[in-house]
C-alpha cells in the first residue's frame, strides 16, 4: 500500500518540485497532486471564518510597523545567512526547495 502511494503520488509530486525538474516531470507531478487532492477532499471539512462567524467578528485590521534591526540582530542575521549549514544557504545552493523554511528561520532572529 505504501509503495503504491509512493509510486503514484509521493515520488511524482516530489520530483516535480525539484529545482531541476523537467516540464514532463512537472506535468506528471501536478496531475498526481490534483488527483491526491480530489481523493482527500471528502475527508477534510474546511470552513472559513466568513462561513459562520462573519457577522460576529470585527473587521480585520492589519498594522505594519517597520523597525530597524539592532546591531546584535544584524550580526546574527549576517552570520546565519553566510553559514554553510543555514536553510538560506541550502536554498541558494539548490539543496532544498522550501523558501518558507529559510524565511521562517530569518524571522526568528
Amino acid at each position: 500500500m505504501l509503495a503504491r502511494f509512493t509510486n503514484s503520488f509521493a515520488k511524482p509530486i516530489e520530483d516535480a518540485r525539484s529545482t531541476d525538474a523537467t516540464s514532463h516531470e512537472i506535468r506528471i507531478g501536478e496531475r498526481a497532486n490534483r488527483e491526491l487532492q480530489e481523493k482527500l477532499r471528502p475527508y477534510f471539512l474546511q470552513r472559513s471564518k466568513a462561513d459562520f462567524l462573519a457577522d460576529k467578528l470585527p473587521k480585520k485590521k492589519d498594522h505594519v510597523v517597520w523597525i530597524d534591526l539592532s546591531e546584535r540582530q544584524r550580526a546574527m542575521y549576517s552570520e546565519y545567512v553566510q553559514s554553510k549549514d543555514s536553510a538560506v544557504a541550502h536554498l541558494l545552493n539548490g539543496m532544498t526547495t522550501s523558501p518558507l523554511e529559510a524565511v521562517t528561520w530569518l524571522k526568528k532572529l
